[in-house]
């Protein structure tokens, strides 16, 4: 709920776009941004950096999240419906088993995104209704 302090004083939030991806990326780029705007982190982002995956993914594998997403919730992007994503152009996870990076999600930074998950929606909505909720 807004407060008097936050009335007066409202945030001033802004998203920096470099010009040149606008012209040439159009919307793929936009949904990105704003993405991290409303606080996604990359699908080949790890969340929990200083708690080793066991058997841990070979460097330079970013991500310690296992292909099978047993350990979705601990590793990765912390999203169980996102694709376990590497980050780089290492085939194996720490378990052998064969990455397949998320080519059609807006987080990853491969060609043809166009979607946003179930659950990534509903942390950008959250993130809405609690940290930045003076935009609704």
């Amino acid at each position: 709920m807004p407060t008097a302090a936050n009335l007066a004083h409202p945030k001033r939030d802004l998203i920096v776009l470099e010009k040149s991806l606008m012209l040439n990326n159009s919307s793929e780029y936009v949904f990105h941004c704003l993405g991290h705007f409303f606080g996604l982190p990359n699908t080949h982002d790890e969340i929990n950096p200083n708690i080793p995956a066991v058997p841990g993914p070979l460097p330079p594998v970013l991500s310690q999240e296992f292909v099978d997403g047993s350990n979705c919730a601990l590793h990765g992007d912390g999203f169980c419906d996102t694709e376990a994503d590497p980050g780089t152009n290492v085939p194996l996870d720490g378990m052998g088993n064969r990455y397949m990076p998320p080519k059609g999600n807006y987080m990853s930074h491969q060609t043809g995104r166009c979607r946003y998950t179930l659950q990534q929606y509903n942390h950008m909505a959250n993130v809405m209704l609690t940290t930045r909720f003076y935009l609704h």
